[in-house]
């Protein structure tokens, strides 16, 4: 999650870079066009990849959400239009919200990491914060 973004979340789409030279990382202003290209692929990439989908079979057979936990994003564009393909976004500020209130049954799992950073983001620290 990033805490300073520089650029999106997806990549410039493979035929534009072709097109223009451009990375696929670009950080240069994209068109709502290049967005939608570049989410496409990106589902394709994410979730649809075979070797994705025999995973899922294994795991849990059955249906299952495409979900992207994001903190802070440069291009709230892309953020609604990646919703728009389909795909649930859920802000990460939000989801540690949630788990402050909420008491853990397990002290351990591999989750932890996780668990730590709430537990220590109810630890009063003697100073204030924002």
């Amino acid at each position: 999650a990033s805490v300073n973004p520089v650029s999106y979340i997806t990549n410039v789409p493979k035929e534009v870079q072709e097109q223009t030279r451009r990375a696929p990382g670009s950080a240069k202003t994209r068109s709502d066009d290049e967005l939608r290209e570049g989410i496409c692929e990106w589902v394709a990439k994410k979730f649809d990849h075979p070797k994705k989908e025999k995973l899922r079979r294994r795991l849990a057979a059955g249906s299952w959400s495409r979900e992207l936990v994001v903190n802070k994003v440069k291009h709230q564009r892309e953020i609604e239009l990646l919703s728009e393909a389909g795909i649930a976004i859920s802000y990460l500020a939000n989801i540690v919200s949630e788990l402050k209130n909420v008491s853990f049954l397990v002290e351990g799992a591999a989750g932890a990491h996780l668990v730590d950073l709430v537990a220590m983001a109810t630890m009063p620290t003697g100073r204030d914060t924002k």
